[in-house]
């Protein structure tokens, strides 16, 4: 059964409309259909957020990770987040940083990417216990695994052992499985290097710029885990990190 609803999205002081956005879409939360687990269960190797997906758990130096990218379509008090298909209404997100939705690359729920979460939704993602990763605590994995074997480029180490363009996969030697899902284009709504790159949000926002925020990607023919900013608006994969 379709459903619609519509968001009603308050643009910034220097404009005064109201855009009205009636999005139309099979089911409006980023969720497979089944009943959600109101539990979060935890053990000592996995975790089951609220629908009731189950990841696996790494631990590397003293931090743990989620060792896959999070596909939770409810934020831990069970409040359901929007999902968003159509690439203009998406595109839209530009003109309201508070705004929350998530995504499906392609809106095809079969394909193991995770969801794609703009940076208002991503915030609030993760299951209870756990949170978005700050800038700094991005940099503590980083050093990790350098000062652990800096002789191996640290992509690499951190990309799974299939599933990159050109087979230039991974190692894989933490088991942190990076996959190329891509990410939703920020202004213009498409979705964009699926095969080619993994693009994770921080919690960090860029601090010469209050619209975009600090975010890690793997590229498919780089050798490094790159850090840079980008828009608030975009679509990006998350990876939760243990509180």
């Amino acid at each position: 059964m379709k459903t619609k609803i519509i968001h009603k999205i308050i643009l910034p002081a220097f404009r005064t409309s109201i855009i009205v956005l009636l999005i139309s879409f099979t089911n409006y939360s980023c969720q497979k259909e089944s009943l959600p687990n109101k539990d979060i269960n935890e053990t000592d190797s996995t975790l089951t957020d609220f629908d009731g997906n189950v990841y696996k758990k790494i631990k590397i130096g003293n931090q743990i990770w989620m060792a896959e990218n999070l596909k939770v379509g409810h934020y831990p008090d069970g409040t359901e987040i929007p999902i968003i298909t159509e690439d203009t209404i998406w595109a839209d997100l530009i003109n309201n940083f508070t705004a929350e939705a998530c995504c499906y690359y392609n809106n095809d729920v079969t394909k193991e990417y995770g969801v794609l979460y703009n940076y208002a939704a991503a915030e609030k993602a993760c299951p209870t216990g756990w949170h978005l990763p700050s800038d700094k605590e991005w940099n503590e994995l980083e050093d990790f695994i350098h000062h652990k074997d800096s002789t191996k480029f640290l992509a690499q180490q951190l990309k799974d052992t299939i599933g990159w363009r050109k087979n230039l996969n991974g190692t894989n030697d933490y088991g942190f499985s990076a996959i190329p899902g891509g990410f939703r284009h920020g202004r213009l709504g498409q979705f964009q290097t699926e095969e080619m790159s993994a693009n994770w949000w921080s919690s960090t926002e860029d601090e010469d710029n209050d619209i975009k925020v600090w975010y890690r990607s793997i590229y498919f023919i780089d050798n490094d885990l790159l850090r840079e900013s980008r828009c608030k608006s975009y679509g990006h994969s998350v990876r939760c990190i243990k509180d």
